[in-house]
């Protein structure tokens, strides 16, 4: 579930030549953004609490360059997340995958062609890599105050989230990387959310109901600075009675904690 994040949380615009790059998206090839996430889940079944966990984690986030992916120009842009173990720096996670991300620019606005999940052990191509057709279109340009737009569907793990977007006005916002100015605040909202998710012991679990919320923030020059999250998963089993059902939530926040370059490797173009 928690890879589903990288990619949901990647929702940034890049030029891929067809188009300006829009000012609050403005990241360059090889340009590092490094964030700070930390997710609260719950769990209850039958009404009663059955789990209450929370997570830290660190995302890199390096913009690779021009790409192709499905034979499509786009931009690639590959997130490492690390997750720490409690009591432990972060540089021992006990959990770190990669998420490659793939956008293109139309007159009309940015769209997420697709994403794949990697191991950050071994850069294998996870079978739960998705490709999106039609587009997810992640802003719609350009970028103004009356600008609303529907998203598109986003799959993730057998589950379908119907998304649309508005832009909610401008704000001031503080973060650990710095005070920015005038950054546009993108509201996010679920219009359905249905599918199923296979539990322990090959249980599958039908998704009810629920809700996708975000708020986004995007800064003048930087892109991205912060987001915050709440998904919400209702489920039940043929297999167990009504009273069994179960609600998942998770709430997500992310931070800009540092711009910068990322390394030679890093930057190197990879191709689908």
């Amino acid at each position: 579930m928690r890879k589903f994040f990288v990619a949901a949380l990647s929702l940034a615009a890049f030029s891929t030549g067809w188009g300006q790059t829009p000012e609050y998206f403005p990241l360059k090839p090889g340009t590092q953004k490094i964030f700070w996430a930390t997710i609260n889940q719950n769990t209850s079944v039958g009404g009663g609490t059955a789990m209450s966990v929370t997570h830290h984690g660190r995302n890199t986030e390096e913009v690779v360059g021009q790409a192709k992916v499905y034979d499509k120009p786009a931009v690639l842009v590959r997130t490492t997340r690390r997750d720490s173990i409690a009591g432990r720096p972060i540089e021992e996670a006990g959990y770190s995958y990669k998420t490659e991300n793939y956008y293109q620019t139309r007159p009309q606005g940015v769209f997420l062609l697709a994403n794949f999940n990697l191991p950050a052990d071994t850069g294998r191509q996870k079978p739960d890599s998705t490709r999106y057709e039609p587009s997810l279109q992640i802003l719609k340009l350009p970028a103004d105050s009356s600008a609303s737009w529907k998203v598109g569907t986003m799959r993730m793990q057998g589950i379908l989230v119907d998304l649309s977007a508005q832009v909610a006005g401008v704000e001031d916002v503080e973060v650990p990387a710095g005070s920015y100015k005038n950054c546009l605040k993108v509201k996010g909202r679920s219009a359905s959310i249905s599918g199923s998710l296979q539990g322990a012991q090959k249980l599958s679990m039908n998704v009810t109901g629920g809700e996708f919320a975000s708020t986004s923030w995007y800064a003048p020059g930087v892109g991205l600075v912060k987001q915050e999250v709440t998904t919400r998963f209702v489920m039940s089993s043929p297999n167990l009675p009504p009273e069994m059902s179960a609600e998942v939530t998770f709430q997500q926040n992310i931070v800009l904690t540092k711009v910068g370059k990322a390394s030679k490797e890093e930057k190197k173009e990879t191709k689908k």
